[in-house]
């Protein structure tokens, strides 16, 4: 599973999308403003954000985004996934040759690795995030 700053800027957004939620939809210059990066960096990640039915647009003059699903219903692995599009075969796992005993052994080092890595992130609902967000900045 790759953790890349697409998948950091994808979770920080539901995350703002959440603690605007109450007031009316965001839109894109104001969720790039409160991750401090480029609106045109975060059209594709509200994309697939939306293609997943956690978030929806509205348009119009006092239009945005806004949440539609709960973040305790949404794990860390599952908003890395949408953004990241895994092969699930290849998840960290790389092809190595026979007869390379250290590098096959490295590999199922690593592989099981991602695995555990996986199960972990699947169990943290974006949820369990909240008290983060509110005593530290968002790491990018």
């Amino acid at each position: 599973m790759v953790i890349s700053n697409r998948s950091k800027n994808a979770i920080a957004a539901l995350l703002v999308l959440e603690s605007a939620s109450a007031k009316r939809p965001m839109n894109i210059v104001d969720i790039a403003a409160r991750l401090g990066i480029a609106s045109h960096t975060v059209e594709p990640i509200l994309r697939y954000l939306r293609n997943q039915c956690w978030i929806k647009g509205l348009r119009g003059p006092r239009g945005g985004y806004y949440l539609t699903t709960h973040l305790e219903q949404i794990s860390v692995a599952d908003v890395i996934r949408a953004v990241e599009n895994p092969d699930p075969s290849s998840v960290g796992v790389t092809q190595t040759p026979l007869n390379n005993t250290h590098a096959a052994v490295s590999n199922q080092l690593w592989g099981g690795l991602c695995l555990q890595i996986d199960k972990f992130l699947d169990q943290v609902s974006l949820a369990n995030l909240r008290p983060m967000q509110s005593s530290h900045r968002m790491v990018r």
